[in-house]
C-alpha cells in the first residue's frame, strides 16, 4: 500500500503547479508554512507532499534548511496517480455510459467496485463536489444533469456566451494587470504540456471563471462556476486533438492580452468568436472512454 495518501498526491501536484505559475528556478526554498497557508491546510500533509516530491527527485531536502527545487521536470504525473483517481474514472466512465442508475445509494457501488465503504465515501464527496452527483433527502444519491450529445453541448455553450459576454459588458468591468498576466502564465502551461489532462480542463475553467470574477457580479460568477461543473464529464471525455488545444489556449492569450492592454471591448469581440467556433466543433470530438493521460 503506498505510504502517501489522495490528499497527498493532489497537494504535490498544486506545489509544483504553484512553483512552475511563480517562475521558481532550481535552489529555490519552498517554506512549509506558507504552502499551508497558501493552500489552507495543516502543514503535516505538506511535508507529506515534500517528501513525496523529493521521492520524485523534484525537491531535495537539506538537513535543517527545508525542501528546495531541485528539478521541476522530473515531476511525473503518472507516477503520483492514486487508486482514488483510478476508481473516480471508472465510476465516471459508468456514469456517462448510463451504467449506474440514476439514484442508487453506497452499497451498489461498494459491491460494483469492491471497495470499502470509506474508499466509496471519498468517491461519492469528489463527485459530489464536481456538481455530477447529489446527496438525495434522506438515503442515497442521485446523478445529475450531464452533457451528453453535441447538441447537449451546442445549447450549453449558447448559455455560455450568455454569461461570458454579459460579465464582460458589466458597467466597471476591470481586470487587474497582475490578475491578467497571471492568467496568462497558466494558460502557457498548457502549451508547454502540449497534451490533454485533467489539469487541462482545470485550466481552461479556471481562464473563463476568471474573465467572469472581473465583473465583480456574484450572480454572474455563481453561473459560470456551477456550469463548468455540468459540462466537466464531457471535457474529460471528449479529447481535443493537441493542435486544437493549442489553438484554443492561443485565443485565451489573445483575449488576456487584450485585457491586459484595457481594450475590454475587443476581448468580448474575441471571446464570442472563441466560443461560437467551439459550436461548429461538437461533431468531431470523438468519446474516450478512458481517462485522460494522466490518470
Amino acid at each position: 500500500m503506498s505510504p502517501y495518501t489522495p490528499l497527498h498526491h493532489r497537494l504535490a501536484q498544486n506545489i509544483v503547479e504553484d512553483a512552475v505559475l511563480a517562475g521558481y528556478l532550481p535552489g529555490a526554498h519552498l517554506v512549509t508554512s506558507q504552502l499551508a497557508a497558501k493552500f489552507q491546510i495543516s502543514r503535516t500533509p505538506i511535508v507529506r507532499a515534500l517528501e513525496l516530491l523529493t521521492e520524485q527527485g523534484v525537491l531535495e531536502r537539506r538537513s535543517n534548511r527545508g525542501y528546495f527545487i531541485l528539478d521541476l521536470d522530473r515531476f511525473d504525473r503518472e507516477e503520483i496517480q492514486s487508486d482514488d483517481d483510478r476508481l473516480y474514472w471508472r465510476a465516471v466512465n459508468d456514469i456517462y455510459d448510463e451504467c449506474l442508475p440514476e439514484n442508487f445509494d453506497e452499497t451498489l457501488l461498494i459491491k460494483r467496485y469492491e471497495q470499502p465503504r470509506r474508499t466509496v465515501a471519498r468517491l461519492l464527496q469528489r463527485l459530489s463536489d464536481e456538481g455530477v452527483l447529489r446527496r438525495r433527502v434522506g438515503v442515497g444519491w442521485k446523478i445529475e444533469t450531464v452533457l451528453r450529445t453535441p447538441e447537449d453541448v451546442r445549447k450549453s455553450l449558447r448559455y455560455r456566451v450568455s454569461i461570458e459576454l454579459g460579465a464582460l459588458a458589466e458597467p466597471g468591468y476591470h481586470a487587474p494587470r497582475e490578475d491578467v498576466l497571471a492568467a496568462i502564465r497558466e494558460q502557457k502551461l498548457i502549451l508547454s504540456e502540449g497534451t490533454h489532462s485533467t489539469e487541462t480542463f482545470e485550466r481552461n475553467a479556471r481562464f473563463h471563471e476568471k474573465l467572469v470574477s472581473w465583473s465583480n457580479n456574484s450572480f454572474f460568477v455563481e453561473a459560470a462556476v456551477q456550469h463548468n461543473k455540468l459540462r466537466r464529464l464531457w471535457e474529460y471525455r471528449h479529447f481535443k486533438a493537441a493542435k486544437d488545444i493549442r489553438k484554443s489556449t492561443e485565443e485565451h492569450i489573445e483575449i488576456l492580452r487584450e485585457l491586459a492592454a484595457g481594450n475590454t471591448a475587443h476581448a468580448r469581440d474575441l471571446l464570442r468568436e472563441h466560443l461560437e467556433k467551439r459550436m461548429h466543433t461538437q461533431d468531431s470530438y470523438a468519446p474516450s472512454g478512458s481517462a485522460p493521460d494522466d490518470l
